[in-house]
């Protein structure tokens, strides 16, 4: 495999792992049954139905208000606290150390030094086309 397709799937792999270890919580308003607001990051903005009425001066809720909040949590795969780990959670990864000591330590290949080889053919006398002897 050239570098071009190692750094490719090294890419994806890493976007995997950093997908896979995220938790992503959604928060959602809905007036009625319109969806007002979605947040990923915070918490989703209000559409104004549940401010405090200023009829009086006791300051009270809305008691017959349609808004309700929703959050979504989505848990990473990676963080689930309420497994246990036993021995089916280790044979992948036994059986990627066994495939990584196998690949990575094969034996190096014998390499052959001619002992006997002759030097290459001179095409051309250099000390006769420099003019150069040694006295």
């Amino acid at each position: 495999m050239n570098s071009l397709g190692k750094n490719i799937s090294a890419f994806l792999l890493s976007c995997l792992v950093l997908l896979s270890s995220m938790s992503i919580a959604i928060d959602q308003h809905f007036c009625g049954d319109e969806v007002i607001d979605v947040s990923y990051f915070g918490k989703a903005n209000h559409c104004g139905m549940e401010e405090v009425s200023s009829n009086s001066s006791i300051p009270s809720l809305k008691r017959d208000h349609c808004c309700k909040d929703e959050i979504t949590f989505f848990e990473s795969f990676l963080y689930n606290t309420e497994k246990s780990l036993s021995l089916y959670d280790l044979e992948p990864n036994l059986l990627f150390l066994h495939t990584h000591f196998h690949f990575h330590n094969t034996p190096p290949l014998k390499t052959e030094y001619f002992k006997d080889f002759p030097p290459p053919d001179i095409s051309k006398d250099i000390q006769v086309l420099y003019q150069t002897y040694l006295i």
